[in-house]
């Protein structure tokens, strides 16, 4: 990508953590950091995206609990009659499978991979069986009996030569394994073989209430795939219940109010860089993880060096020549610096009441960053604020 303008700057009358080691010696410095800045969150945008993702955990938990509380209630199979060769007779609603639809609203698929990637672990934390199958396991080429296959192999042991549903049923009855949900996650339904995902939903719906799987297939586009992608009598087959994952804007604004604005870590970025960071998400189709990495790439490639520039220019100038000769001049950086980051965190309180403000209208707080960082609207404000 092209190199956007200098991300970071100091607030305006003061200076961030690299600028204060640009204008003090090293010992001086540190002391200056631990007694005015709190000491920064590493990784503080995952933790986001991470709080952002528990929250449709709990939804699919409770969901699965609802469903198999359900399956239960129209029957309860004892161990004898579930490890039977062959399904239970029940009539055609009593042979669908819960299914959770998790839309992800057209996001791009490298911002839903934590989510899919740390949901198994939520599921099994909480008990259930847990089976995940890809794209590639539900291909043509594998065919529904390499699908069950691949599904067997993560929860038995020993897989028979032939894959068969009562291998399943067996291994359900087993003490450590029964009266517990299996959970089949399918990431990226829209990739998959609609002919195998139809097949093996109409297998395993015979014999849902024996053993109860649920699927939960994660949609990119809209709640039609299916429609366009399963024949419609395997859609007969499925209980579906739709869930959304956070839009895009969603976890940018999470993002951006806990790194840019929350955070208040002695640093802000000029109008120019946050009209660059904007125009980068939209113009890579919302996608969170290409903008945090393309921020990332920014700062350890091209900013990294900047302190020792800084540092050179710095000690040249008046202000710095002065502060050499003062005895006082430590403490009154650390006093000048401390009213500049209350001044910031005031700064920042307005904008999230801003926000506050602007959310039954929907507006992103983005938006509102970049408009609050706009100098010439600072100065146009104060212009027209000038009663002379």
């Amino acid at each position: 990508m092209a190199a956007p303008p200098a991300i970071l700057r100091p607030p305006q009358g003061g200076g961030d953590r690299h600028f204060i080691g640009a204008i003090l010696p090293d010992s001086t410095a540190d002391r200056c950091r631990i007694a005015i800045f709190p000491k920064p969150q590493v990784g503080e945008e995952e933790e986001v995206l991470r709080g952002i993702n528990l929250k449709l955990f709990d939804q699919v938990l409770q969901w699965m609990q609802e469903s198999f509380s359900a399956v239960c209630a129209i029957a309860k199979p004892c161990h004898t009659e579930v490890q039977q060769p062959y399904p239970l007779l029940t009539d055609v609603i009593c042979r669908r499978i819960p299914t959770a639809f998790v839309l992800t609203k057209n996001a791009e698929f490298v911002d839903d991979i934590t989510t899919f990637r740390d949901l198994p672990e939520h599921l099994v934390s909480s008990g259930c069986h847990l089976a995940k199958l890809s794209a590639a396991e539900l291909s043509v080429k594998n065919g529904v009996g390499g699908c069950f296959k691949s599904l067997l192999r993560q929860l038995l042991s020993d897989v028979p030569d032939v894959p068969d549903v009562s291998a399943l049923a067996s291994w359900y009855c087993k003490d450590d394994n029964y009266n517990q949900p299996i959970i089949v996650i399918i990431d990226d339904l829209e990739q998959c073989s609609g002919y195998v995902l139809g097949e093996l939903v109409m297998m395993l719906s015979e014999w849902v209430i024996k053993i109860p799987i649920f699927f939960v297939m994660g949609i990119a586009t809209t709640l039609d795939a299916p429609k366009k992608l399963i024949s419609s009598e395997a859609l007969q087959r499925l209980e579906p219940c739709k869930l959304t994952l956070g839009s895009p804007s969603d976890r940018m604004d999470a993002l951006v109010e806990a790194v840019l604005v929350k955070t208040c870590a002695g640093f802000c970025i000029s109008h120019e860089d946050a009209m660059f960071l904007r125009n980068y998400f939209i113009r890579h189709d919302g996608t969170n993880t290409s903008f945090i990495s393309a921020l990332k790439e920014f700062w350890h490639d091209k900013l990294e060096a900047l302190p020792q520039v800084v540092r050179k220019y710095a000690f040249g100038l008046p202000s710095c020549e002065s502060a050499k000769n003062s005895c006082n001049s430590i403490n009154n950086i650390v006093e000048g610096l401390s009213k500049l980051l209350k001044l910031q965190k005031d700064w920042n309180s307005v904008v999230l009441c801003l926000y506050e403000a602007g959310r039954h209208d929907k507006v992103q707080l983005l938006d509102i960053f970049c408009k609050a960082v706009n100098p010439n609207l600072q100065i146009q404000n104060a212009t027209n604020s000038d009663p002379f």
